[in-house]
């Protein structure tokens, strides 16, 4: 394990979700907790180029911080919020989340699933 990393260090990095225009997004893994891949709690880079993702709900928390770019945010069907560097987002469980990135958007994440 590397213990010292940079947010914008792109090597080891994999295809994640695809936006509704057919951007790619990019995932870092940075720590996988020990156990069952889908079981287990995840911290990650996330990164993508302008677009639409759409995720449903999950059973999982996420919290993320915006490290850079800018997006709207939309959580469970509720009002769309502007977030961008500095911003923190907390996704309850089983919450569906879209995000519209409207400019190259990287941020730092931590997935907890739930049971």
């Amino acid at each position: 394990m590397t213990i010292y990393q940079r947010i914008d260090d792109e090597a080891g990095r994999s295809e994640a979700a695809i936006a509704t225009n057919g951007a790619q997004s990019w995932r870092r893994m940075i720590w996988l907790d020990e156990g069952e891949a889908d079981a287990a709690a995840k911290v990650a880079v996330w990164s993508a180029q302008p677009g639409l993702y759409a995720y449903p709900a999950r059973p999982l928390a996420e919290s993320f911080v915006v490290m850079e770019g800018e997006a709207d945010c939309r959580i469970a069907g509720g009002d769309v919020r502007r977030i961008g560097p500095g911003d923190i987002v907390n996704v309850p469980v089983n919450a569906p989340i879209s995000l519209e990135v409207l400019k190259p958007f990287r941020k730092f994440a931590m997935v907890v699933p739930k049971a």
